[in-house]
């Protein structure tokens, strides 16, 4: 199985987040993992 992960630093770069779910499939990742977080904060979709 093929993962992804999108990630974001604010909520305002939503389209940027939008394109990378769309590259990911289009690369064929099955399951998708995506957040919105700054970089300090912890990754609670990698958790």
């Amino acid at each position: 199985m093929i993962l992804g992960y999108a990630r974001t630093s604010t909520a305002d770069q939503e389209a940027g987040l939008e394109a990378q779910e769309r590259d990911l499939k289009a690369a064929g990742a099955e399951k998708l993992f995506a957040e919105k977080a700054s970089s300090v904060s912890s990754r609670k979709a990698l958790e």
